[in-house]
């Protein structure tokens, strides 16, 4: 039988008794187990919080951790505030909407509301809960209530803010504006022209009548368009004058019609007989009009044979094929037809062109005249472009009016310019920035000049020697450009006419400081003169804050705040974007420390913060604290890294530490580390910080920088140099340290183990562990990401080279190869749903281990994938910390390390109940000839293999 063991403690603190709990559901075989496990508890996980001030945290508060959400909203004047705050409770998470005034006390809390959308004016709130809408007036009581409204939506029309909401149940639609109301009854569909002038409304008479009509917004005046049989797709211009719809006939045939203002009734633009279309072909999705309203996008189809259930079952493997046969399976599975991107020319008569051909892919939305294609015939997720003839990928611009085709090779395409006058290209192998002029089809350098260097060999993938350069926006009229290198922002000229312009004065690369837009400033909408605030993020300290510059004045960018705070740093991956008020300098930032979670500030100088949300649960338990360490690796580089300690740190103590890494997480300094955050972190996935120091450890995060073919060695060599600064700290357990990383950090994992034995412990999750057999591997999505040879080759994993120029340098960086050296225990975590690493990888050497005769455990999580979430993350971080504790702290062992658990009391019996004191897990299954075998390896000479 299941018994939840609840285990208490009391600790004193200033504020007199406070009892913690610590909640394991375990499997009891019997009443003495009980005992044990229950006394087991109360003593490693008690006797040391007892001494603290503030308890440590337990698993039971893991799923109420509340914490405040993104996407929060700021009226336009700056007077209110709103965010969402919610906790993890699996599955019942609980969510309230805070309204709060940021300058007054006035406050409002929506329990279970998780949007919430404020009016134009500033005066009001509006949300939608349980099919009825709720209009809130800010800084009052008053909640005006309108039931059966299942969706509602705000817009403008010249001065005038409308209200246009709908109740499917009545089916009825209403448009509020001022003191007016206007119902619209009978309506099973709407659409709403981006000026709020017209409204296109359907009603369904039966399952063959239908009526489409369009009314003007203001007049009221309506005008019906279409009446007889059923309609599919209807699409709405911009400004509401042109309507189009799609009908299909007995004989299943699609028909397009067409309406605009000033017609009595819809003409019919396409059907499988249309001019244009080519035999086999037939009418598909409505797309978009053009933003001009000249033209009106759609597919033309063609569908693709259906397999004779009479034929044998056989998938042939070609080395001519484009894509991997299980991904054309699995593509063959969920499409049943092509699809080619058409159009009709609606000012020029009616004739359908088809601008998609065999091989291309639109890139982006086609909004005319100008549309672009990817010309490709592998699939995007494959990336052997270094290698295959069939991989290599060409842009191709069609101008619509035309027909001309003009190719864009050697570069990716970004973005076309607001004013439509140019395309902004990267050069695939520099990460240098160009500009294509659509009018001349001229190609001109951006960014080839600029005085910044390329990116170091520590970043991911195929960035290694790029230039990091990248566009943010334009200027007015597409006169300038403003671009993003890695410390500095520039102004540049797209016709190259003009010298760039260092917006920051090269601040940024003198201090090592990055810089960028603080605000997301649309695109097009700098002006001249514009005083622009910028987030700056130093790579030295960590500290992030903001900086004000004042485009085209020569003065060096003014500093306003700095700190040990995380707000927003792009390229590190922190914080969050800040929010302005539309019609007034005030502004909502995010803010979060080591010892603070994330919470939103109001400010109008970026120099004081007044608090606006107040939620920090981790001020009542012992939380973790941050110092940067910088050491020297053993082959000589100065180096970073963060070592995490309890929040009641005692020097005078002795603690265990994990190491814990990726690649750079030095950046993190400041970051908040939200316990067990069930998916992204936590659990398995990645370790819980948080968590492991709360509970008396220290966690040490180092950066890794690499080498090409020698990316395990630069591990090691980082990883040496880290433990030999530790045992300099009279605090640092040296004999009682352990290792943690996921995904490429589970391959760190794997490596270190084989080549080093100065750890105690060790769990690594969907970690490579064989580089020649993952080259072509296999997941249930098809090829692993990690399984081709151009991402061992040129991504993470390093190589440089192909396998057969290099074995030595795949073999030397596979652990599977030096499994017999390993002496340190090890957790396996390896789910068979794991899209990007392939579990085999993590079977192969837990097999091997096992083979050898040493301590390795292999978690398979049913409903995990490349990680874990709610239960199974919950599950996985009592494993993982039971683990450790026995490792590296010396608590009893639990019983699935010690006996197993069957596969027959699989979700019968967890295992969690812990052993006796003096139980250890046994050795291995060895005979005493292949023990005798595997000591054997421990003496042998190098072995030497020749390639010829």
């Amino acid at each position: 039988m299941r018994h939840l063991v609840t285990c208490f403690f009391m600790s004193t603190s200033s504020d007199g008794l406070v009892a913690v709990q610590y909640h394991y559901n375990i499997q009891l075989i019997n009443m003495e187990l009980q005992r044990i496990a229950y006394c087991s508890l109360i003593i490693i996980l008690g006797c040391r919080e007892a001494l603290a001030q503030k308890p440590a945290l337990d698993t039971g508060l893991i799923y109420r951790w509340p914490s405040v959400e993104e996407r929060p909203i700021l009226s336009s004047d700056g007077n209110y505030a709103g965010y969402v705050v919610t906790d993890r409770n699996y599955p019942n998470r609980k969510v309230d909407y805070f309204l709060k005034g940021t300058y007054s006390s006035w406050e409002k809390q929506l329990p279970g509301v998780e949007k919430v959308e404020f009016t134009a004016d500033g005066h009001r709130a509006l949300y939608e809960k349980d099919e009825t809408l709720h209009i809130v007036a800010l800084g009052t009581d008053g909640d005006e209530v309108v039931p059966g409204v299942s969706s509602y939506h705000l817009f403008r029309m010249g001065s005038e803010e409308y209200l246009l909401y709908y109740s499917k149940s009545a089916r009825r639609l209403t448009i509020r504006v001022g003191g007016r109301q206007d119902d619209y009854n009978e309506v099973d569909a709407w659409l709403l022209s981006v000026d709020g002038k017209m409204l296109a409304k359907k009603v369904i008479h039966g399952k063959e009548h239908q009526t489409l009509s369009l009314v003007n917004v203001q007049s009221r005046e309506e005008h019906i368009i279409w009446e007889g049989g059923p309609t599919a797709e209807w699409i709405l211009d911009d400004s509401g004058r042109q309507l189009a719809f799609s009908t299909r006939d007995e004989s299943g045939t699609n028909h397009i019609w067409y309406y605009k203002a000033g017609l009595d009734k819809p003409v019919e633009i396409g059907n499988e007989q249309s001019k244009g279309i080519d035999a086999g072909l037939s009418v598909g999705k409505l797309l978009n009009f053009s933003k001009d309203g000249r033209m009106l996008f759609f597919n033309l189809t063609k569908a693709l044979p259906k397999p004779d259930p009479k034929m044998v079952a056989v998938d042939i493997w070609s080395y001519r094929d484009v894509q991997w046969q299980s991904l054309q399976l699995e593509d063959a599975v969920q499409r049943r037809e092509e699809s080619y991107l058409s159009f009709v020319r609606l000012d020029q008569g009616i004739e359908i062109t088809r601008l998609q051909q065999e091989g291309e892919k639109p890139s982006g939305k086609a909004e005319g005249p100008f549309v672009l294609f990817k010309k490709t015939r592998a699939d995007d997720f494959m990336t052997e472009t270094h290698w295959s003839t069939e991989s290599q990928y060409q842009f191709e611009l069609v101008d619509a009016r035309t027909g001309k085709r003009s190719e864009i090779d050697g570069y990716n395409v970004f973005r076309l310019s607001p004013c439509g006058r140019f395309l902004e290209l990267s050069d695939r192998k520099t990460g240098d920035n160009y500009t294509y002029e659509l009018s001349t089809g001229m190609i001109r350098p951006l960014t080839v000049n600029l005085p910044i260097s390329k990116v170091s060999s520590n970043d991911d993938g195929n960035s290694i020697g790029r230039r990091f350069v990248f566009p943010l926006g334009w200027f007015p009229d597409d006169r300038a450009v403003l671009v993003q290198e890695y410390y500095d922002l520039w102004e540049l000229d797209p016709l190259g006419k003009r010298a760039p312009i260092n917006l920051t004065h090269f601040v940024g690369a003198k201090t090592k400081t990055t810089f960028f837009p603080a605000i997301g400033y649309p695109v097009g909408q700098l002006v001249r003169e514009d005083t622009m605030i910028l987030c700056a993020f130093n790579h030295q300290n960590k500290d992030n804050g903001f900086y004000r510059i004042v485009l085209h004045k020569e003065q060096v960018p003014e500093k306003l705040s700095m700190g040990p705070y995380a707000y927003y740093a792009q390229l590190s991956g922190l914080g969050k974007v800040v929010v302005k008020a539309s019609r007034a300098p005030i502004f909502l930032v995010n803010r979060e420390s080591i010892s603070e979670s994330p919470n939103y500030f109001m400010t109008r100088d970026f120099k004081n913060f007044t608090p606006v949300s107040d939620v920090y649960p981790e001020k009542k338990y012992n939380w973790t604290r941050s110092k940067l360490i910088n050491f020297t690796t053993t082959d000589g580089r100065d180096d970073q890294g963060i070592l995490y300690m309890p929040e009641d740190f005692d020097p005078t103590r002795k603690y265990p530490v994990i190491f814990h890494y990726y690649e750079r997480l030095s950046d993190y300094l400041h970051a908040y580390h939200n316990t067990a955050n069930l998916g992204a972190g936590g659990g398995l996935s990645d370790l819980d910080v948080a968590w492991f120091t709360s509970h008396g450890y220290l966690v040490f995060t180092p950066d890794f920088y690499y080498i090409l073919g020698k990316t395990g060695e630069c591990v090691l060599q980082t990883v040496e140099g880290a433990i030999r600064l530790l045992k300099t700290f009279p605090y640092v357990d040296t004999k009682h340290m352990g290792l943690q990383g996921h995904s490429f950090g589970g391959w760190e994992t794997f490596y270190l183990v084989t080549h080093t034995q100065a750890f105690a412990a060790a769990q690594s999750s969907a970690g490579v562990t064989d580089f020649i057999s993952n080259m072509s591997s296999e997941t249930p999505m098809g090829p692993s990401i990690t399984a081709n040879a151009d991402y061992q080759q040129y991504g993470q994993h390093r190589m440089g080279t192909m396998l057969w120029e290099r074995p030595d340098n795949y073999i030397r960086n596979s652990p599977i190869f030096f499994a017999e050296k390993v002496t340190t225990p090890l957790l396996i975590v390896a789910n068979k749903r794991d899209g990007r690493v392939p579990f085999t990888q993590g079977l192969e050497l837990f097999t091997a281990l096992r083979r050898l005769g040493k301590k390795a455990w292999m978690l398979q999580y049913d409903k995990g994938s490349h990680g874990e979430d709610g239960r199974e993350a919950m599950d996985g971080l009592v494993r993982l910390t039971q683990f450790f504790d026995h490792y590296l702290k010396g608590a009893p062992a639990p019983k699935w390390m010690v006996e197993g658990i069957p596969a027959t009391m699989k979700q019968v019996d967890d295992g969690l109940g812990l052993e006796p004191a003096d139980v250890e897990p046994g050795p291995g299954l060895l005979t005493p000839e292949a023990q005798k075998a595997v000591n054997a390896l421990k003496t042998r000479k190098p072995i030497t293999v020749t390639f010829n």
